[in-house]
């Protein structure tokens, strides 16, 4: 992990307990917010988590490398789950799926 957390995560509400504990279907949603900074980018990151009616929210900001915007926006909604509590096995599929490349698309002639 190549990214430097840029000041403290801003949690809201702030909870001391792990509300997703045990929960399953959690959906998520997130807001990105950038800066060039030379050869880096500063990265403000909002997620948000949807369990029922309850909303969890986390500010975060990161300095990354270009190409790494991508991981580090995954790597902070599955750290956000699992600050809340959320066990491994209820993580989103979506979350653990890799990008697209080039070298990962085959066109055939038929």
């Amino acid at each position: 992990m190549n990214y430097i957390q840029l000041g403290d995560f801003i949690h809201i509400p702030e909870t001391e307990t792990a509300p997703l504990k045990g929960k399953t279907g959690i959906k998520f949603n997130y807001y990105l917010s950038s800066r060039i900074n030379g050869q880096h980018v500063d990265l403000d990151i909002t997620t948000k988590l949807f369990d029922g009616e309850q909303m969890y929210i986390r500010k975060a900001c990161y300095r990354v490398k270009l190409g790494e915007i991508e991981k580090c926006v995954k790597y902070n909604l599955i750290d956000h789950m699992r600050y809340l509590g959320l066990e491994e096995k209820s993580l989103p599929a979506s979350l653990s799926s890799t990008s697209i490349s080039s070298g990962a698309l085959q066109i055939s002639d038929s």
